[in-house]
């Protein structure tokens, strides 16, 4: 589900940062901001929210470890281990999906500047960022 989560992530906050945009979505927001969601006190941006599901994974590692660090108890410990060992592969997980989205998100940037469809596929990663210099094929028997 986290995984699912991290991919979406991306298009989910373009999508309120173009709302945002809009007049009444954003008076919208900001009013509902501004009330304390009815509660009177401050309530956080609508992009704080969209990445807290993340964040929350990094805070479970976190309380983990600490209670692992205050239980001498051997089968509490292996319980917390194997849940901190979880937790930690889950991060794990979704940094390199988002690792590779990026790659390919930069991929289709290239592409893209390249001006032609089909130079990039899905199956690549990107290596190596950095300047892209065009160069010309000279051909033997012309004039340097």
């Amino acid at each position: 589900v986290y995984e699912q989560y991290v991919v979406g992530l991306e298009r989910s906050q373009g999508l309120v940062d173009r709302l945002m945009g809009k007049k009444q979505f954003k008076h919208f927001v900001d009013t509902r901001q501004n009330s304390g969601g009815g509660r009177g006190k401050p309530v956080q941006n609508l992009q704080s929210y969209l990445i807290m599901p993340f964040q929350r994974l990094v805070r479970y590692r976190m309380l983990i470890d600490r209670l692992l660090s205050c239980t001498d108890v051997p089968s509490e410990m292996r319980m917390l281990e194997e849940g901190l060992k979880h937790v930690t592969e889950l991060v794990e997980r979704c940094n390199a999906t988002k690792h590779k989205m990026d790659g390919r998100r930069n991929l289709r940037r290239i592409e893209k500047s390249l001006g032609r469809k089909g130079v990039c596929c899905a199956s690549l990663k990107c290596l190596i960022q950095g300047r892209l210099t065009f160069m010309q094929e000279r051909r033997e028997g012309m004039g340097a």
